[in-house]
């Protein structure tokens, strides 16, 4: 088994074939040389949104992980 290590940073941003991209995503699969399933960084600033979606017809699967998260409250 080999392990390759990537600067996220690095990889360009843009829509992908994701029902719900975005043009906040990083296709970081690609750099990783997977192609089994596909991995994406989405980095979304204040304000934005992802497009609702489901898998109904492809019958794909999402995972999220939330990596950092900044709550700001006003009275």
């Amino acid at each position: 088994m080999s392990h390759c290590i990537i600067d996220a940073a690095a990889v360009p941003t843009g829509n992908g074939p994701h029902p719900a991209a975005s043009p906040y995503d990083k296709r970081i699969s690609e750099s990783l040389g997977l192609t089994t399933f596909e991995v994406c960084q989405i980095e979304l600033p204040p304000g934005a949104e992802t497009v609702r979606h489901n898998h109904l017809d492809d019958r794909s699967e999402d995972m999220y992980a939330i990596l950092t998260f900044i709550a700001v409250c006003s009275a």
